[in-house]
């Protein structure tokens, strides 16, 4: 896994990493939407953990140091071990699933959540539309310090995700009790962001 770089083997160790982050995030969503916020946040713990323990092993140990295909595997890794531990938590039924079942609950889900769906797409598109743009226009150097100067404003924009994931469920269900509740708490929620928006 810690060998050399390669450009097939930078493509596995990606692909893994991807796996095992998105099969995360889902059970991130399950539990946000059961509202289990401390589940995520020992998730997130223990994924820092692994993470820094192995950075810490790879500084130490692997005489060439870091290389594109060790980074992934790291996060690769930490994400893995993550998934499990929320696995364990939220002690899904995996047991009792089904192809049927998986359907009706997606056809369930698209009814309300298609628009959800889309907008989440455009925004993460236009999120990374720079890399589409800038790569071939200038090169990878520029996009890479393009995306370096990016760090400068992350810790604001590190509020939106959480915020949105633990909100949003609770919106669903103000709005099932009315359009003024769940109006007021997002103008709060709104507010609180461009808050520290602003501070920062």
């Amino acid at each position: 896994l810690f060998g050399s770089s390669g450009l097939e083997a930078v493509a596995v160790v990606t692909l893994c990493a991807c796996a095992a982050y998105s099969l995360r995030e889902i059970l991130v969503r399950i539990a946000y939407s059961a509202k289990e916020e401390l589940y995520v946040l020992y998730s997130s713990i223990l994924l820092l953990a692994v993470v820094i323990i192995e950075f810490a092993v790879v500084h130490q140990f692997m005489d060439r140091g870091m290389s594109a295909r060790r980074a992934l595997t790291v996060l690769a890794i930490g994400y893995a071990i993550s998934t499990v531990l929320l696995v364990f938590l939220l002690r899904l039924p995996l047991s009792v699933s089904c192809w049927f079942g998986l359907k009706k609950a997606f056809l369930d889900s698209w009814r309300g959540g298609k628009w959800s769906l889309m907008t989440s797409f455009v925004h993460n598109l236009r999120l990374q539309a720079h890399n589409f743009i800038v790569a071939p226009l200038l090169g990878l150097a520029a996009l890479a310090e393009i995306n370096a100067t990016r760090v400068l404003v992350t810790p604001a924009l590190m509020a939106i995700p959480p915020v949105s994931q633990i909100i949003m469920p609770m919106l669903a269900e103000l709005r099932a009790k009315g359009i003024s509740i769940a109006g007021k708490q997002t103008a709060a929620t709104v507010a609180g962001l461009v808050g520290l928006a602003s501070l920062y």
